[in-house]
């Protein structure tokens, strides 16, 4: 995306947007959870949600690669927003993509 400006061609809008989402919410919740409790997802269920010791390690670790991948997407997509906007791109709808230069790559 960064180097056309255009997603890819065959991902739908409707599973694009529930992406987006995703990546809010989990990332979102993850900043929540530390403002408000002071740790991480992860220590947060352990800790106190679940119990201690009730969660198995490895699900322990998927929680912290998730905390860690939803904040780097949300990293992610603030520079290629950032990047477009440099380059004067002009962003339709939520995806940031110019639509009109991306239908015309696609045509050729």
């Amino acid at each position: 995306m960064a180097a056309t400006g255009c997603g890819p061609a065959d991902l739908g809008d409707l599973l694009e947007r529930v992406c987006y989402q995703g990546v809010i919410v989990s990332a979102g919740s993850s900043v929540f959870c530390r403002i408000v409790t002071r740790k991480g997802l992860a220590a947060y269920l352990e800790e106190d949600y679940f119990g201690e010791g009730m969660l198995a390690t490895s699900s322990v670790v998927q929680v912290r690669v998730a905390e860690v991948l939803s904040l780097l997407a949300v990293a992610g997509a603030i520079v290629a927003l950032a990047s477009q906007i440099s380059h004067g791109e002009r962003m339709d709808g939520m995806s940031g993509i110019d639509r009109e230069l991306c239908g015309a790559l696609r045509d050729l």
